[in-house]
């Protein structure tokens, strides 16, 4: 992946890290396998692993796919080409 898409995929990766740890570390104040949600706005309840995960998804919708240029074929380099004289 590519500069662009590293902020995405790292974002996503970790929220879902994030999650799978919460779940697999034992608290005493909440039951076993319960991720801790920690950021309450009304009737939406989440935690920043949820955050990451949806903004990195957001973020990998919006950037454009990589497209091959339109010739296809290999890019032109005009004077620079090798000769074959010795």
């Amino acid at each position: 992946a590519g500069p662009r898409r590293s902020l995405p995929i790292g974002l996503v990766a970790g929220g879902a890290l994030g999650n799978l740890l919460d779940r697999l570390i034992d608290r005493p104040l909440f039951p076993a396998g319960a991720v801790v949600d920690w950021i309450g706005l009304g009737w939406l309840t989440f935690n920043l692993a949820d955050l990451s995960i949806v903004v990195g998804a957001v973020l990998t919708l919006l950037m454009p796919a990589r497209r091959e240029p339109e010739s296809g074929g290999p890019p032109d380099y005009g004077e620079c080409r090798p000769s074959n004289a010795v």
